[in-house]
């Protein structure tokens, strides 16, 4: 249904077919929609270590647009610079929200791309237990085993602004007498002495997870068929 408050602004067939005519239809507009308006919010970068961005870094990071740098331009109005006459705001972190709703087409990405690219390092990390033989998995260490969803995790966070949120998130592997401990897993512990009081472990437990998404699996795997 309609979004109350939308106002859509696109081109005619002959703009769309015509670069130049579509660039001025997006001017034109923008010039138009943003005249009345005394204060803009937007998204903007988060500072380091996710520190506020001061009056002077918003409006730098805001002035470097290309479509914003039209707006000063002397032959359009001559309206100077665009953060002199409109105040910026950031609300990168009300749309984060927003960010983590699941609409229909987010739904099927995630079903079509998300959850094959996580259950193909799933079975990636399932396999280092398979290519060893039962004896040989009793000297497998956790690490070893987790390092395919450790390594996909990490590797998706690296520009994630809000990655020290995501921690709790990290992919795990906990053999034996470790599952039961949240903090634990992911380290040197083997099945060989990875049981109560030392003795061999027989089950382990795998937890991953996507980076930037909503899809969490985990799953309890034993080592012994007796």
């Amino acid at each position: 249904g309609e979004v109350a408050g939308l106002q859509l602004f696109t081109t005619t067939e002959e703009e769309a077919q015509d670069m130049d005519l579509s660039e001025e239809r997006k001017i034109m507009s923008f010039l138009e929609m943003i005249e009345s308006f005394t204060t803009v919010a937007t998204e903007l970068t988060p500072g380091a270590d996710g520190a506020e961005l001061s009056d002077k870094e918003r409006a730098m990071e805001v002035e470097s647009w290309p479509l914003i740098q039209v707006y000063g331009v002397e032959e359009l109005g001559n309206r100077g610079f665009f953060t002199m006459k409109h105040a910026v705001t950031d609300i990168a972190s009300d749309l984060k929200t927003l960010y983590s709703f699941l609409d229909r087409h987010a739904v099927e990405t995630v079903a079509a791309n998300h959850v094959d690219m996580l259950a193909f390092h799933w079975e990636t990390a399932v396999s280092v237990l398979d290519m060893h033989t039962p004896t040989d998995r009793l000297s497998v260490a956790e690490r070893s085993i987790a390092e395919p969803l450790l390594s996909f995790f990490s590797y998706g966070l690296l520009r994630a602004p809000d990655a020290a949120e995501q921690e709790w998130r990290r992919p795990r592997v906990a053999i034996g007498a470790a599952t039961n401990d949240r903090r634990a897993g992911n380290g040197d512990r083997t099945a060989k002495t990875g049981g109560e009081d030392g003795k061999v472990a027989v089950h382990l437990v795998m937890e991953a997870s996507e980076p930037n998404g909503p899809v969490q699996l985990a799953r309890t795997l034993f080592l012994s068929s007796g």
